[in-house]
């Protein structure tokens, strides 16, 4: 029998359109009963808490982080980000690492994901880093400018390139390889990203001879360390100051600082 202190949990708070938005979607996973339960009590008894997401989403990110945990909402939000309810900040994604975010953002739009993943394979880049590519950094982008890829513009890119450029919480390591991901993706984008059909002037950084150039394979991106960098100013060693040591499973992000090697 439910409890009475459960049972309220069930029922969309304030007959939020969000919330039953997501119960319909809740319906049609295949995921058993109990788990479509636990995911309409979560979110139920975020929204609960949180009246206005739009509101929550101004607040600091250890704050938000901290209430994500405590309400176990991050499967309700991960939905609010991938179908565009809710624009996420690049450092909350990023913070949080672990999460569907990003491949549920993908089965979402399987059509922008292919065709990214097909832009790519001229690249002939290792699966692992294509992975990193497509399915973290092409989503990230997305979420967090409220964009897919027929509405993408040059705009959008520059945007998440400085936020990740000037972020004050992740770890320069961390911005090292977010940039890197990013870089890379920004090779894959086909001209209609930038607002070009196909007859139209070439994105902005390329000559005239570059539509020709872009089907051959482009240089491999570095394995270890994405984006060059000055070893003097570094706080922590990269890769390349490790030899042998395999890049993170996780993707290669630091949330703390290592210290310089001598």
């Amino acid at each position: 029998m439910m409890s009475t202190a459960t049972k309220p949990l069930l029922s969309p708070p304030g007959g939020s359109d969000l919330c039953e938005d997501y119960f319909r979607f809740v319906a049609e996973l295949s995921c058993g009963p109990q788990a479509q339960y636990l995911r309409r009590r979560h979110a139920a008894a975020f929204l609960d808490s949180c009246r206005d997401p739009v509101e929550w989403m101004r607040r600091p990110v250890a704050e938000r982080l901290l209430q994500i945990n405590r309400f176990d909402a991050w499967a309700f939000l991960s939905w609010c980000f991938a179908t565009g309810r809710l624009v996420p900040d690049l450092e909350l994604l990023t913070l949080k690492g672990k999460g569907t975010h990003f491949s549920l953002w993908t089965s979402l739009h399987p059509d922008d994901a292919a065709t990214v993943r097909q832009a790519a394979v001229a690249f002939d880049w290792r699966a692992e880093w294509e992975q990193r590519v497509i399915g973290n950094a092409f989503p990230l982008l997305c979420m967090t400018r409220g964009v897919d890829l027929k509405s993408m513009a040059e705009a959008d890119l520059d945007a998440v390139e400085q936020a990740i450029a000037t972020s004050t919480l992740l770890a320069p390591r961390t911005r090292r390889v977010l940039g890197g991901q990013h870089l890379c993706l920004r090779k894959l984008l086909p001209a209609r990203s930038y607002g070009h059909s196909a007859g139209s002037p070439e994105p902005p950084g390329e000559d005239a001879g570059a539509a020709g150039r872009r089907g051959a394979p482009a240089t491999d991106p570095p394995r270890h360390r994405p984006l060059p960098h000055d070893h003097r100013r570094d706080t922590e060693p990269c890769h390349c100051c490790l030899p042998g040591r395999a890049p993170d499973p996780a993707g290669g992000l630091a949330f703390r600082e290592i210290p310089r090697m001598p």
